[in-house]
């Protein structure tokens, strides 16, 4: 599965890439809103995983853009948020937010939810042909 994520912790970003190459996904990675627009145009991957606070224009700013643009519109999103954050509602909820996670997160508990996250789009595909 390729994805993209989104998360201003540099450190993190390599970890979080060596770790998914391993288990035999591609991951792309953007340290902020504007890369992560940018790495999604050029090559839309199958999921993206945003952090909410990523600096340069936030999750808010690029699930706009996504709800703007139809080639970004149907990728769906695993929402990353502290766990105020994750009990507020989103202002504008959006279908393409499949899931949340509340920080602190393992990789492991990430990959699995990517992993559910794959099935049920590969489901909803298989139903809707």
């Amino acid at each position: 599965m390729r994805m993209l994520i989104a998360d201003s912790d540099c450190e993190f970003l390599d970890i979080a890439k060596r770790f998914m190459n391993q288990y035999g996904h591609e991951a792309l990675v953007a340290s902020n809103g504007l890369e992560c627009i940018a790495c999604l145009r050029e090559s839309a991957p199958d999921i993206l995983v945003l952090d909410s606070e990523l600096l340069w224009g936030g999750s808010d700013g690029v699930r706009e853009i996504m709800n703007e643009e139809p080639q970004l519109d149907s990728i769906p999103v695993i929402l990353i948020a502290d766990e105020e954050q994750s009990a507020t509602p989103d202002c504008e909820p959006s279908l393409r937010v499949v899931d949340r996670i509340k920080k602190p997160y393992s990789l492991t508990q990430l990959i699995k939810r990517i992993q559910a996250v794959g099935r049920d789009c590969q489901e909803l595909r298989l139903r809707t042909t």
